[in-house]
């Protein structure tokens, strides 16, 4: 996935995901299942990955609030 779109499709269809993959997680990861490169640019910053992560898991449940469970 590239997409704020295609996130929310992915989180949608998972019903429960993490932000970063772990081993001990049954859940899928929003990180691992990312189609945007993980190299951090020459002009310094964040990664195309971090930056599209980083903002997936705080305007996911900003735009769909009913999404979020309390466990």
């Amino acid at each position: 996935m590239k997409t704020f779109e295609e996130a929310t499709e992915f989180v949608l269809k998972h019903k429960v995901v993490t932000v970063f993959g772990s081993k001990r997680s049954p859940h899928p990861s929003l990180w691992d299942n990312t189609d945007l490169s993980a190299d951090k640019p020459k002009t310094g910053g964040w990664s195309p990955r971090v930056s599209a992560v980083w903002d997936w898991k705080t305007r996911i449940p900003k735009t769909f609030p009913e999404l979020q469970t309390d466990s």
